[in-house]
């Protein structure tokens, strides 16, 4: 029973924490609210401190918004055998919807330098990061980001969407296709996600059915944001966090505002814009599946059945993935 009760607690506090980053969530909608797209703001004073920035990212700027050739297998790729893993423990899998460039659709994906990938949704590239994995494919780059940091990972997507989308309709999160081995009993969950709307009313949270969820929105959740002109996209490959700019307003104001549903859904993502997504986690170690939690540390291998956690992105309304990327790591299976 303690057992049980010790994911309970894992994955409450774990949630509770993720949206803990927003901070408060109350705002007077009794101010004017204009419906806009992100990247309206000018750029002018940014322009000369980002010169040198502008060749490390030109692939961006030549990026058509066009449709692209998928799969329709709605499944994950069936995995290689673990020894022929070329990351292990961990093996990075695209999604059947998401096409990553010059990738056979069960290979993994690079870990530690950027990749290109598209989907019906959203074209653009993605760095990811995993602390302490020296097989990655450029341990070095890692190293010297993770070096005097927390963090346990990083994942920085940067593109353009390939049609407007409310910000409102945008989630992250992670999704399991079973149901936990340790689930809450269905009351303790009910309570949890009241207790939860209250103090984020635009995150989901579903651990005790039979393919449970938690989804958070995007804009509101995101450590960094940034969107830029076509040309002018910050690089993903520096070691220093990239700058928080295009919205005009403070990281935490952001935060805020787009965490409530009401808010983010008077705004758009549109297409002529290049977004640069910085996610960093200092909680969830993906080398061994443990949680730190700092009061405890909790290995998930067997609590979640064996699934793996995902860097996701879809879109509220239809369930289409903008990008999604599975972490698999060989202690699932043991």
């Amino acid at each position: 029973m303690f057992s049980n009760a010790a994911l309970w607690v894992a994955l409450i506090v774990s949630i509770v924490t993720l949206k803990r980053a927003t901070g408060s969530i109350n705002l007077d909608f009794t101010e004017t609210i204009d419906v806009i797209s992100f990247g309206t703001t000018s750029f002018d004073e940014d322009l000369n401190d980002t010169t040198a920035q502008r060749v490390n990212e030109t692939i961006l700027s030549e990026i058509e918004c066009s449709s692209s050739s998928l799969p329709s297998n709605n499944e994950d790729v069936k995995l290689p055998p673990v020894e022929s893993w070329p990351h292990r423990p961990i093996f990075l899998s695209a999604h059947p919807h998401v096409n990553v460039g010059g990738l056979e659709l069960e290979s993994p994906c690079p870990i530690g330098v950027p990749f290109e990938f598209e989907t019906e949704l959203f074209k653009g590239r993605a760095l990811i990061r995993i602390r302490g994995l020296k097989n990655s494919d450029d341990p070095m780059s890692d190293d010297n980001y993770f070096s005097g940091r927390k963090r346990l990972s990083q994942f920085i997507i940067q593109g353009r969407f390939k049609k407007k989308m409310p910000v409102s309709d945008v989630q992250i999160g992670t999704e399991f296709e079973k149901p936990f081995k340790y689930a809450p009993p269905r009351f303790i969950d009910k309570i949890v996600q009241k207790a939860l709307r209250r103090i984020a009313p635009g995150i989901e949270v579903d651990l005790a059915s039979s393919r449970p969820r938690v989804l958070a929105p995007f804009a509101g959740t995101v450590q960094i944001l940034s969107a830029d002109p076509v040309g002018f996209e910050p690089s993903i490959t520096v070691i220093d966090d990239i700058e928080e700019r295009g919205f005009g307003m403070e990281t935490e104001v952001r935060r805020k505002r787009f965490s409530d549903v009401r808010y983010a859904s008077r705004h758009m993502f549109d297409t002529e814009t290049v977004y640069t997504f910085n996610s960093f986690d200092e909680i969830f170690d993906y080398a061994d599946y443990h949680m730190d939690l700092k009061i405890m540390n909790f290995d998930l291998t067997k609590a979640i059945g064996g699934q793996p956690f995902q860097i996701m992105a879809k879109a509220k309304s239809d369930g289409s993935y903008l990008w999604r990327f599975s972490v698999y790591n060989e202690r699932l299976f043991l």
